[in-house]
């Protein structure tokens, strides 16, 4: 059984005591494991749960049948035999427990007994199985019971579809049923997206080290670490009701130990790693549908009822551990919910740059489906920075209660500020820090750009 213990954060006083102890000096923990760019193993990122909730316009879901009625032909409405199927298999499913097999079109899915939900959910009376994933199905339609709250059909991809099957092929699958019996999607919501990055040849040892050496960066309180038989397999970052919740936690250990009597999943995994392998941590955004309701305001993409799942890797990550993109503001791009640094000094709340493991991590995250509609954003301008640059100082002098005339003022009130805030010589380090985020940034920008001119306007999302 995994216990969770909930531990302080701890805290690393400066950054050179924080490069002291990732490094193992002043008696502190070393960091040894492997990154990313050491391995012959591949890291990857993947959809590892995928959940949408639909309201849809039914079709031809009743039909004209001619009946005869004392001896003369009448048109009745009639369920479609799809539909009449699904009733009758679900009558026999309930009274003995058994699921049916019944065709829908090209795909032969079973019909279980039962109902989901229940109570103050929403129910839906069929419990459709295909193949690795189910479609929880109603009767509901727009204008006629169906809401955000009662949908009409839910789609659902756990771990095993996505990583046995693939997500995007599952979905493409229930979709064809649900098309095949009428069903036109007039909203689609998501319920619940978690996507991961698979890192063989990294032990959950080594990212506990840096765990307890203070490294991690998030606003999260709700920290935890989660033991098994005494070996750690798993730090957990925030709350299990928020919107999205992080964790890392060894992979190996779940697929040798929980999935082994699963060979076509672990079979599945160590294709996907490149063979077995004695370490293997797992990083996995888990998110709700607060998310992604803050996630569709920004960008229509993210309401196309017919993006394909895996569409969604990218951004989700990127909102994450990078957050959103601003073009008024690029500094502003690398807020995030986690992030791992090099050191940390939290009382004076500074920060070093990403750790290897952290550039690692980013690099095998997709660029091309980012959050915001880069291809939008204006060129950067030294104009623009320079306009904010003299605004700020404004707003400092303001602050200070200092009044400004000329540029010498200016200069010797930012030396003043400068050394109250960062110390003596700490404002080198901080500029140095700033300026490879931002050129970081800006290239990942033009590469946005670049990528998108070069299929002719077409957006890949």
């Amino acid at each position: 059984m995994s216990t969770a213990v909930e531990m302080e954060r701890p805290y690393v006083e400066s950054p050179e005591q924080g490069r002291a102890t990732a490094e193992g000096g002043d008696g502190g923990l070393s960091i040894t494991h492997p990154t990313s760019a050491s391995l012959d193993r591949k890291w990857s990122a993947h959809l590892d749960y995928y959940e949408e909730s639909l309201i849809v316009r039914w079709h031809d879901r009743k039909v004209e049948k001619p009946v005869s009625l004392f001896g003369e032909t009448t048109m009745l409405d009639v369920l479609r035999p799809e539909w009449q199927e699904i009733i009758d298999s679900k009558q026999s499913a309930d009274d003995d427990g058994q699921p049916r097999d019944i065709w829908i079109g090209d795909e032969l899915v079973s019909v279980h007994p039962g109902q989901k939900g229940g109570g103050k959910r929403a129910v839906f009376k069929y419990r459709i199985q295909v193949g690795n994933a189910w479609i929880f199905l109603s009767d509901r339609e727009e204008g006629e019971g169906a809401s955000a709250a009662n949908p009409s059909a839910i789609i659902e991809i756990k771990g095993r579809g996505c990583v046995v099957d693939g997500v995007d092929p599952l979905w493409k699958r229930c979709r064809a049923v649900l098309k095949h019996l009428g069903a036109e999607i007039v909203e689609l919501r998501r319920s619940r997206v978690d996507a991961c990055v698979d890192m063989p040849g990294l032990s959950m040892g080594g990212c506990h080290e840096l765990y307890r050496a203070g490294l991690f960066v998030t606003p999260s309180e709700d920290d935890s670490v989660h033991r098994t038989a005494g070996k750690i397999t798993g730090i957990y970052f925030g709350s299990g009701k928020g919107a999205a919740k992080v964790k890392l936690y060894d992979k190996t250990y779940e697929v040798e130990h929980k999935r082994k009597n699963d060979p076509e999943y672990q079979a599945a995994m160590y294709s996907r790693w490149g063979g077995t392998c004695e370490a293997a941590t797992r990083l996995e955004v888990m998110t709700r549908r607060a998310f992604w309701r803050d996630a569709e305001k920004g960008d229509e993409r993210l309401q196309d009822v017919d993006a394909e799942p895996s569409r969604l890797v990218g951004c989700l990550l990127r909102r994450v551990m990078l957050g959103r993109p601003a073009e008024k503001d690029i500094e502003r791009s690398t807020r995030s919910l986690i992030r791992i640094a090099e050191w940390v000094d939290r009382d004076k709340r500074r920060y070093g740059p990403d750790h290897q493991i952290w550039t690692d991590i980013l690099a095998v995250i997709p660029d091309a489906f980012a959050l915001v509609a880069i291809k939008d954003c204006p060129e950067p301008s030294v104009e623009k920075a320079a306009k904010a640059a003299v605004q700020a100082i404004a707003r400092a002098a303001t602050i200070e209660g200092v009044e400004l005339h000329t540029e010498e003022q200016a200069l010797g009130l930012l030396q003043r500020i400068f050394g109250r805030v960062f110390g003596f010589g700490g404002v080198e380090a901080e500029l140095e820090k700033r300026q490879t985020r931002i050129a970081r940034e800006l290239g990942r920008l033009a590469d946005l750009r670049v990528s998108f001119e070069a299929i002719d306007g077409v957006d890949p999302f």
